[in-house]
């Protein structure tokens, strides 16, 4: 009798092993330097080897992307869906993303301005999405 292939446990274990990839590379971005941020400590943290994290991802840039996609995703969890008008939420929401984001935040503010593109990029990112997170919120109160 042949044996099945299960794709569904294989569609679960690739989309785990990319998710460890990603989680680790945000680990590392956020408590060092984007200069030590290498395809072999983004395998070691995720418990994969380099050739794993290429299949997956391409590339270290690709691991970068990942990050601000997934980062984005939660930054509009938290704060996307505040009511314009809605001081109170607003402030509440914002204060909710700091506490939680703050250490990658604080990490690429800091690396930004040392010549690494993808930090300088993810910096004016935050601030275009903040200001206009701002606009929204404050509605009618938004002096221009």
């Amino acid at each position: 009798m042949p044996r099945t292939y299960n794709m569904t446990k294989r569609r679960n274990t690739v989309a785990k092993t990319k998710e460890s990839i990603i989680a680790a590379t945000e680990s590392l971005l956020t408590n060092g330097s984007l200069t030590d941020l290498t395809l072999q400590a983004i395998a070691d943290n995720a418990g994969v080897t380099v050739q794993t994290v290429l299949r997956h991802m391409g590339s270290r840039e690709g691991c970068l992307v990942a990050v601000a996609k997934v980062f984005l995703e939660r930054v509009d969890t938290q704060r996307g869906h505040t009511e314009p008008g809605d001081l109170d939420a607003a402030i509440s929401s914002v204060l909710d993303h700091y506490e939680t984001e703050s250490g990658l935040v604080l990490n690429l503010i800091e690396q930004a301005g040392t010549g690494e593109a993808f930090a300088s990029q993810a910096v004016e990112n935050g601030r275009k999405y903040h200001r206009n997170w701002v606009k929204r919120c404050s509605g009618p109160l938004y002096l221009s």
